[in-house]
C-alpha cells in the first residue's frame, strides 16, 4: 500500500468576470475561480536505534498551491500552478523515481481531460529555496535544484503528468525561458525530445479561430486578448505594464527585464489538450440548446456546503487564516516538522469552510514514453506555479487518488462579481515606447 496520503483544501467556487485569455471563444463572460492547496504526507522511516524514542506522526512532504478557472460554460478548464514544494522529509525509497506531485497531477489530469473538452496547464518555473515549507531550506536532506535543473525538471514532469494513450486527444506543448532563443529548447528538453516543444507562448492555441495556427502567428496576437491572469503571476504583471495594442512578443520582451526572469534562468511551460473535432466531453455532449444548458449548470464547480451555508467571505478569510497558519511553522529539522505536520493536519481537520479532502495517493505507474536526459528526477524544490480541479465533498479515507476528480453539483448561475486578485505592479522603465506611461 503507497505510504502517502494527499490532503486538498479547497475554496468555494465564484464566479467573476472572465479574466482575459480564458477562453477567448466564449459566449459567456462568466467564469468560476477557486484555490486549492495539496499536502503529500507519509510516515517516518522507522529508526533501527532502539534507544531513539520516535513518534510515528505523519510527516508532510510535498505541496501544491493551485489556482483554477473554469470557461466557456464548463467546457474549459485553466490550471495554474503557482507555487510547488517539498520539504525534504521523503526518503528516496518512498519518493521512488517519481515524485509524489507528479502521480498527483498525472491523477488529476487523467481525470480533467475526460471532463473538460479543453484543459489549458500553466507553470512558471523559478528557483527558489522554499515556498511553503516555512524554513526547509535549513533542512540538509532537502534538495533545492538550481534555476536551469528546476526548468528541466519541470519539462520532464509535465509530459509524465499528461496522460498517455489518447487517440482523440490534441496534445500541444509550448516552452519560453526569457532572454534565450529557440535553440535553448534543446538545453532543456533534450535534443532527442525537442521536436515534441515548440518554443515560445501557445496563447490562443485552443481557440478554434487559430485551427492554422503557427507558433509565429500565435506570438503576434494581441496579448490582453489570449493570455489568462491570475493574482500573484509573472506575466500578469508585465502584462499591466503594456499598452493594450501590445503582443505575446511585446510581453516575452518585457519579461525578460522584470527581476523575476532578469536574474537567473526561468520558464513559463504551457501544455494544452484538446480532444478532436467530433469528440465531445462528458459535459458538453448534449443533443439540444436546452439540455446543453442544464447541463452547463450541473458543470459549475461549488464548495461542498451549499452556498447560503459558505459564503465567499466566510471561505476566503478561513483561506487568509490557515495560510497565516502555514507560513508560521517550521521545517527546519525532522521534530520541528512532524510538530508542524501535525498542527497542520489538526488544522484541516477542523475547517469549517473549507472543504477538506484526505485520500490515499494510489500506487497506479505513471507512464513514461518521454524521458528528458538532461532533467533531474529528484524532488527538490520545485518552483513557482499554478494548477486546476474542482470537486465538490470530502471523500472518505482509502480513496484512490485517481478519484480525486471535478465532482460537480448543480448550480444556477445567478451572481456576477468583479475578479479580484490581480495585483497592480508600478510600471518600470523600460527602452520600449509600449510601456505604460503614468503621470506624476
Amino acid at each position: 500500500m503507497s505510504p502517502f496520503r494527499v490532503h486538498t483544501l479547497c475554496t468555494a467556487s465564484i464566479p467573476v468576470l472572465a479574466s482575459n485569455g480564458h477562453d477567448q471563444n466564449s459566449s459567456s463572460d462568466i467564469s468560476y475561480q477557486r484555490s486549492r492547496l495539496c499536502f503529500v504526507s507519509c510516515l517516518p522511516q522507522a529508526t533501527p536505534d532502539p534507544t531513539h524514542t520516535q513518534t510515528r506522526t505523519s510527516i508532510l512532504t510535498h505541496a501544491l498551491l493551485l489556482h483554477e478557472t473554469v470557461s466557456n460554460q464548463g467546457a474549459t478548464l485553466t490550471v495554474y500552478v503557482e507555487k510547488a514544494d517539498s520539504s525534504g522529509f521523503a526518503s528516496k525509497s518512498e519518493s521512488a523515481s517519481v515524485s509524489p506531485l507528479i502521480r498527483v497531477l498525472h491523477s488529476y489530469l487523467n481525470t480533467q481531460q475526460k471532463i473538460f473538452n479543453k484543459v489549458a496547464v500553466h507553470v512558471f518555473a523559478r528557483a527558489q529555496p522554499q515556498y511553503l515549507f516555512p524554513n526547509s531550506a535549513s533542512n540538509p536532506k532537502k534538495h533545492v535544484l538550481s534555476d536551469i535543473r528546476l526548468v528541466q525538471w519541470w519539462a520532464r514532469s509535465l509530459t509524465l503528468a499528461l496522460p498517455s494513450g489518447q487517440p482523440n486527444r490534441i496534445l500541444r506543448k509550448f516552452l519560453f525561458v526569457p532572454s534565450k532563443d529557440a535553440s535553448y529548447l534543446k538545453t532543456i528538453v533534450g535534443p532527442d525530445h525537442a521536436r515534441n516543444w515548440s518554443y515560445g507562448f501557445g496563447f490562443g492555441c485552443l481557440d478554434p479561430r487559430q485551427a492554422d495556427f503557427s507558433v509565429e502567428k500565435l506570438q503576434n496576437l494581441k496579448a490582453c486578448d489570449v493570455v489568462p491572469q491570475f493574482p500573484d503571476d509573472t506575466k500578469t504583471k508585465a502584462l499591466r505594464m503594456l499598452e493594450r495594442n501590445a503582443t505575446v512578443s511585446d510581453l516575452k520582451e518585457v519579461l525578460s527585464v522584470t527581476s523575476e526572469c532578469s536574474s537567473s534562468v526561468a520558464g513559463f511551460f504551457g501544455v494544452f489538450l484538446q480532444k478532436a473535432a467530433g469528440v465531445g466531453s462528458s459535459l458538453m455532449s448534449s443533443t439540444s440548446n436546452e439540455e446543453q444548458e442544464k447541463e452547463v449548470e450541473e458543470a459549475v464547480p461549488t464548495t461542498a456546503r451549499d452556498a447560503e451555508a459558505a459564503t465567499e467571505l466566510e471561505t476566503r478569510s478561513e483561506w487568509d487564516a490557515l495560510m497565516a497558519f502555514l507560513l508560521a511553522q517550521d521545517f527546519s529539522d525532522a521534530d520541528k516538522a512532524a510538530a508542524s505536520s501535525h498542527a497542520l493536519l489538526n488544522r484541516f481537520r477542523g475547517m469549517q469552510h473549507l472543504m477538506y479532502m484526505n485520500e490515499v495517493l494510489g500506487d497506479e505507474p505513471v507512464p513514461r514514453d518521454e524521458p528528458v536526459s538532461t532533467g533531474s528526477c529528484e524532488d527538490g524544490n520545485i518552483g513557482a506555479a499554478r494548477l486546476l480541479e474542482p470537486s465538490s465533498s470530502t471523500l472518505s479515507a482509502g480513496t484512490a487518488v485517481n478519484n480525486l476528480q471535478g465532482m460537480v453539483k448543480k448550480r444556477k448561475i445567478d451572481t456576477v462579481a468583479p475578479a479580484s486578485g490581480i495585483v497592480s505592479v508600478p510600471a518600470v522603465t523600460l527602452v520600449n515606447n509600449l510601456v505604460k506611461r503614468k503621470k506624476l
